[in-house]
């Protein structure tokens, strides 16, 4: 009998001490906590859940949970309670919204967990709510900072991407794997398999600079090209930045890549531009060199067969050897000037030094109308 009242003190106590730590956890208001009852509502509230839900204790406890349940939440909330009644588990827990005494809506991970009486029948509940709502909203500002990054991205057709120098790990975005001809959700990318992707004529080049940048620990930046397994042929400009870990162990580089397809394209078209409107500008100029040169020739040589027409009609007509001699010297001349236009014409195209000689405007004459008579005697 004594040893029964011992064991039945010893019990009590138990009870005791986990009645008070449980009180204590309670009070401690690190989570908000509620005991309720399956018949009569919520019995018990903490501090904690006060602060959450925006109620004093009165009237929280005046409240059901129905009441404070967001209207989108409350059918899977009771699906769980009623799987609970029935004996089907002992708790749940569950992402649920809350609607608050000023009106706004809170975001929470509730847990509920009932004790039962012998004859198996739920006695009540003990619940605890983590506020979860700042959590929620920096997700968010997250998800949607990633959204506008990668839009972002998309638009500029600018990738980005890490490399973990220690595990050879690569990471990209969306748009990366886009600009290489990859899907995100296919085989993730090896440094190896990236390699296979650059054109052949820039393999070396690319390793060559990257392994550089590691060495030195500086910044990677170069033009290459890519080969899609389509085909399709790709300009790409990266740049890369090393990360230091906080002993000063070069951890891994990050960067971005750019299709530079399109700017390449019109540069090869505005170059082509270029060169056609060289040739057209050419062929202008030869134009009109030919013009000239014709001027030029035409002259003297108009000249020569001027007097060598006179020369035939003075020997048929009458011996004039001085004016034949004359006539013959003219040719010689002639001849002279338009081989000196030949001279300074190659010349030109051989971009010589110019020559500077002195210039009678009464020479110039001479020869203009020398150039439109013939001589004879």
């Amino acid at each position: 009998m004594t040893q029964d009242m011992t064991e039945h003190k010893q019990a009590e106590e138990a009870l005791q001490a986990s009645e008070e730590r449980f009180r204590r956890y309670f009070d401690l208001g690190l989570i908000g906590m509620a005991i309720t009852s399956p018949t009569k509502g919520i019995l018990e509230v903490n501090d904690e859940l006060c602060r959450i839900l925006g109620y004093e204790r009165g009237e929280l406890l005046q409240k059901t949970w129905a009441e404070l349940t967001h209207p989108d939440d409350l059918v899977a909330d009771l699906a769980q309670f009623n799987r609970v009644m029935t004996g089907e588990m002992d708790g749940y827990r569950i992402d649920k919204r809350w609607i608050r005494a000023d009106g706004r809506i809170i975001d929470s991970v509730m847990a509920a967990q009932c004790v039962r009486r012998a004859d198996g029948f739920v006695d009540y509940f003990v619940g605890l709510v983590l506020d979860t709502t700042e959590r929620k909203l920096a997700e968010e500002r997250l998800r949607r900072s990633e959204a506008n990054l990668a839009e972002g991205q998309r638009l500029s057709h600018t990738g980005s991407w890490a490399w973990n120098i220690s595990t050879d790990e690569l990471f990209w975005s969306k748009e990366h794997y886009h600009i290489f001809g990859l899907d995100p959700e296919g085989v993730k990318p090896t440094k190896e398999s990236t390699q296979h992707l650059i054109h052949p004529e820039d393999r070396a080049k690319v390793e060559e600079a990257l392994t550089r940048a590691v060495q030195d620990r500086s910044d990677f930046e170069m033009d290459f090209r890519i080969a899609l397994p389509d085909g399709t042929l790709k300009y790409l400009h990266t740049l890369a930045h090393p990360v230091f870990r906080e002993f000063g162990a070069l951890a891994e580089y990050v960067g971005t890549v750019i299709d530079i397809t399109e700017r390449k394209r019109a540069e090869e078209t505005l170059q082509k531009l270029q060169l056609e409107l060289a040739h057209v500008t050419r062929m202008t100029t030869m134009g009109e060199l030919a013009a000239w040169i014709a001027h030029e020739i035409n002259q003297p040589l108009g000249a020569i067969v001027n007097n060598g027409n006179a020369c035939l009609r003075l020997l048929r007509d009458a011996p004039a050897q001085d004016d034949v001699q004359q006539a013959l010297a003219d040719i010689v001349d002639d001849a002279n000037r338009a081989s000196a236009v030949s001279a300074r014409i190659r010349a030109l195209m051989k971009r010589s030094s110019p020559e500077q000689a002195a210039l009678d405007f009464r020479d110039v004459d001479h020869q203009r109308a020398d150039a439109g008579t013939a001589r004879v005697g």
